[in-house]
């Protein structure tokens, strides 16, 4: 049986309480940190069976996401039947905290270079949920920036109203929702992509990373 943590974050990806997709990575990730520790716990020598087991099961609920896959391929790489539970679970946690460290250090480079563009440009379209994009609205509004934000329904999972209400305690003088099938008329947006496609590693990232 899984712990609680791992229960909780299983439900929260189902039932879309947990989005974004760099939300919902770190949280796999802990969810199978907990589990591998919980194995430890119980001296538990099916302990990687279950965890691969586990990790398909997170996978499988977004069957077209590559990145679910890949965070759980790189959390697990290396690790086998062979490995003891106390050794798979200092494993987990080291790269689980190597991750953390990566992605506050990207998501502060991020939101930096992004609050500079806006400083020029003060318009925003936002569709679907992001909490690389929510981090840059909260500290643009740290700034005094002013965006104007342009927030579409966020189908399938709707979440346009949640985005507009952080939008809006953000202290952005100009929340509008637009339809999804009109936001092409906005006369001036500009969208920030994911931090996936945009982001330039640091020399040296992709091996602090594999540690």
């Amino acid at each position: 049986m899984w712990p609680a943590v791992t229960r909780e974050v299983y439900v929260g990806l189902q039932t879309y309480r947990i989005v974004g997709a760099s939300a919902c990575v770190t949280a796999i990730m802990q969810a199978l940190q907990a589990l591998a520790e919980h194995f430890v716990a119980r001296a538990d020598v099916a302990a990687w069976r279950e965890l691969e087991d586990a990790g398909a099961r997170f996978c499988a609920l977004r069957p077209d996401t590559a990145a679910y896959v890949n965070a759980v391929r790189w959390l697990l790489a290396g690790l086998g039947e062979r490995s003891a539970p106390a050794d798979i679970a200092s494993t987990v946690a080291r790269r689980v905290e190597a991750y953390s460290a990566y992605s506050r250090e990207s998501l502060a480079r991020i939101v930096d270079e992004a609050c500079r563009l806006l400083s020029v440009r003060r318009s925003l379209l936002i569709h679907d949920y992001s909490s690389t994009v929510l981090a840059v609205i909260a500290e643009a509004g740290r700034r005094h920036l002013g965006l104007h934000v342009y927030v579409t329904t966020g189908s399938p999972v709707d979440q346009g109203p949640r985005v507009a209400r952080l939008a809006a305690d953000a202290g952005h003088p100009l929340v509008q929702s637009v339809r999804a099938e009109t936001e092409e008329h906005v006369a001036y947006t500009q969208v920030y992509e994911a931090y996936e496609r945009s982001l330039r590693r640091p020399d040296g990232a992709r091996e602090r990373l594999a540690r």
